[in-house]
């Protein structure tokens, strides 16, 4: 292969359908899941390698940039898979020194296996998380543990029903009970994320990206799940279970009914997301026989000295004036 250049292009719609037509079942490198981003104030871009002579993309992502009165911030939710060596890191690193990029978070939400992040600075927290990959190509019953084929015959006989949508009802509901899962692992020990996401969850739904499945119950919806989708897979972003819906299995109800219509509507993979290893959520995702994937992420202060100097200072009137 000829030598190799990286490149930060504008998010126009060719780019874009490249990065879709390399990795189809990737659901953050779709023309929709850009719309959703740049719908909640973020710039998007495409940033990846190019060889010499070629008009074709390699290794390459979206990008993200939103700006502060002091900083730019720049997310990458999904890296190619790189090596430690590639000149898409020092590319990448020049390019957040030219644009004056303040930090930087470096996600692989759907990415495959095989990224690798050295550090950009030498401020740089790196952890390490683990995503569970659902093969819908065929015997989806048969490899779910018995505890689950358990669970989903319970909901089946007490009548649950699937449905989708693309509501701020819907996604208010979706809410609702994702604080309630949140709360049943903080009482476990489990560290959980913010809530209070409607507006990202309608950009999700109004853009195109992603949809809302619930389990319902009579009039009650028992479980819920975020989706994003992809040409040939899908993306679990986030859901939520109530008490209720516990009790007749209806988050294990409504995934393996999920992961069904993916199959038939010819998706090959269905992403359950991400869970910490060793958690009551990391077991429940592989039990519907998913393969866990190894992954890391980072995020780095790009920021130089005077400008940090400078935000300690603005914090330390602002301390002042609220005595």
């Amino acid at each position: 292969m000829s030598s190799a250049e990286f490149v930060a292009l504008p998010a126009d719609s060719a780019y874009i359908q490249q990065l879709c037509d390399a990795e189809p079942g990737n659901s953050f490198r779709t023309p929709e899941y850009f719309a959703s981003r740049e719908r909640l104030g973020w710039e998007s871009r495409v940033v990846g390698l190019k060889p010499s002579g070629d008009e074709g993309l390699f290794a390459a992502c979206g990008a993200f940039l939103k700006r502060s009165k002091l900083d730019l911030f720049m997310e990458i939710q999904s890296l190619p898979a790189v090596n430690l060596d590639s000149p898409f890191w020092t590319g990448l690193r020049s390019h957040c020194n030219t644009i004056g990029v303040t930090s930087i978070d470096l996600g692989t939400f759907g990415s495959v296996a095989g990224v690798e992040i050295p550090p950009l600075s030498d401020r740089c927290s790196r952890s390490e998380r683990c995503e569970f990959h659902l093969d819908l190509s065929g015997g989806l019953l048969k490899r779910m543990s018995s505890s689950h084929r358990r669970n989903v015959k319970k909901a089946e006989k007490r009548g649950l029903t699937v449905v989708r949508s693309k509501t701020e009802e819907s996604a208010r509901a979706h809410e609702r009970l994702r604080g309630q899962s949140f709360e049943r692992r903080k009482e476990r020990g489990e560290s959980v994320p913010d809530t209070g996401m409607i507006t990202e969850h309608m950009s999700v739904l109004d853009s195109g990206s992603g949809e809302i499945f619930q389990a319902i119950g009579g009039e009650d919806v028992l479980s819920s799940v975020l989706v994003l989708h992809a040409p040939d897979g899908a993306y679990y972003q986030s859901a939520g279970t109530a008490p209720d819906g516990r009790n007749v299995g209806a988050s294990h109800f409504l995934i393996h009914k999920m992961a069904v219509e993916f199959a038939q509507a010819g998706r090959a993979s269905f992403n359950l997301g991400g869970a910490e290893q060793g958690t009551s959520l990391a077991s429940f995702k592989q039990d519907f026989g998913a393969i866990p994937i190894e992954l890391p992420a980072m995020s780095c202060d790009l920021s130089r000295s005077w400008r940090r100097a400078v935000k300690g200072l603005i914090s330390m009137l602002r301390n002042r004036g609220a005595r």
